[in-house]
């Protein structure tokens, strides 16, 4: 099962749509509260390293993460249409 959204055609087409998530490290005070949301488990934060990973071959798109951040510091952008 190991297999990424991003394999299956018509999905991929659909969230390549909806864009990707993008992080503002400067804003981002590493608090969790996206990591948390996020039913897919597509963030990962590293707060040894003081980093945040989003895996945008599993996220959905849903905005979840970007909702609850605190400081505005994630945005779903749009990506260019092909």
């Amino acid at each position: 099962m190991g297999r990424s959204l991003l394999h299956f055609g018509p999905v991929r087409r659909l969230l390549e749509k909806r864009g990707v998530v993008i992080q503002d490290k400067v804003r981002c005070v590493l608090c969790g509260k996206c990591a948390k949301s996020c039913p897919m488990g597509a963030i990962l934060l590293d707060r040894e390293n003081r980093s945040l990973r989003i895996d945008n071959s599993q996220c959905v798109r849903c905005g979840s993460c970007v909702k609850l951040c605190p400081r505005e510091a994630l945005e779903l952008k749009k990506l260019p249409v092909r």
